[in-house]
């Protein structure tokens, strides 16, 4: 998955059974990543007193930074507004917010210090090589609820300001404590939001494809907030632009239609997990002819065992197919 400046989280489960609003029927939705309109996004994050010519005027471009795709060359673009840093990688149209925290700051100069004092050889052990460098505390959900709720209350000031839908709870969090051998502890957490188009939670989790010889990763679309300690220092933004969207003349399939399609494979997957799986209908992105920055989201079956992270099957709502 393209990720810009943050460095790459690893999630545990959030669980959140989504219940969609059944319609008669939902369109597939024909998306395009990129191309960002900064003056606009500017505008709806930054306060009515600053002056978004100026911001825009002043920005600050490295060339080649990021992923090509197809044929668009990368580049990231930075704006800086007060106490906010806007990043848009570009051509994936990926957007990073960093609110300029001082506990941020110091939380990785600590860490850096604790590196260079226990572990200047970068092995992720003391000298004697077998006792980890950092030990990690992983906490409950209710341990971590202050910190959600406020999660919870800047997704949404957020999705209002860049005017899409976010599901009130997230799919996923993770928040932990990292214990240093003399005692020093960071706590660092991070959620991520799904999308919500035509009433359908959007997944969250891109998809591998292989349309071409060489294939490509789909991008989903997702909002993810970061904090440290008990401020949230950064969000970071995957979402599509709409391009149009295709009325459908067919009925959905059936839960047990779509169930029937993966039933070895969910029968296998039960006796592995002890339990049944959430069922919900999502929009799964999916391969778009156009090229990478294309894509067309479609109602998906979608059986979960671990949430939005892996051990999930889908099936197209409207034709049976298995998204594979």
């Amino acid at each position: 998955m393209r990720k810009m400046i943050s460095s790459v989280l690893s999630f545990f489960l959030f669980l959140f059974v989504f219940i969609p609003v059944f319609a008669e029927e939902y369109p597939v939705l024909h998306m395009r990543l990129g191309n960002v309109d900064a003056y606009t996004l500017l505008g709806k994050l930054a306060d009515d007193e600053t002056d978004i010519k100026e911001v825009v005027d002043g920005k600050q471009t490295i060339e080649g930074y990021g992923e090509d795709i197809g044929k668009e060359k990368a580049h990231l673009d930075i704006y800086n507004l007060n106490k906010m840093t806007i990043y848009i990688q570009e051509p994936s149209g990926e957007i990073h917010i960093d609110w300029n925290s001082a506990v941020k700051e110091d939380y990785e100069q600590i860490e850096k210090q604790q590196k260079e004092k226990y572990d200047a050889d970068d092995d992720g052990f003391l000298d004697d090589g077998e006792t980890l460098f950092c030990t990690r505390i992983d906490h409950t959900s209710e341990e971590a609820s202050d910190n959600i709720k406020k999660a919870n209350q800047l997704v949404q000031k957020l999705a209002q300001q860049l005017g899409v839908s976010v599901i009130a709870e997230p799919v996923i969090f993770r928040e932990s404590t990292f214990v240093y051998p003399d005692g020093q502890n960071l706590k660092k957490g991070s959620a991520r939001y799904a999308i919500v188009r035509n009433g359908l939670m959007v997944e969250t989790e891109g998809y591998w494809s292989e349309i071409s010889r060489t294939g490509y990763y789909v991008e989903s679309e997702a909002l993810n907030i970061e904090w440290c300690g008990d401020e949230i220092t950064s969000a970071n933004i995957n979402i599509y632009y709409e391009e149009s969207e295709e009325k459908i003349n067919m009925n959905l399939i059936s839960l047990e239609e779509a169930k029937s399609v993966v039933n070895n494979e969910l029968q296998r997957r039960i006796k592995i997990e002890g339990m049944e799986p959430i069922v919900d209908i999502c929009y799964m992105p999916m391969p778009d002819s156009k090229g990478e920055l294309y894509a067309e989201f479609v109602p998906a079956w979608r059986f979960r065992f671990r949430g939005e992270d892996g051990n999930t099957h889908r099936v197209n709502a409207y034709t049976g197919e298995v998204i594979r």
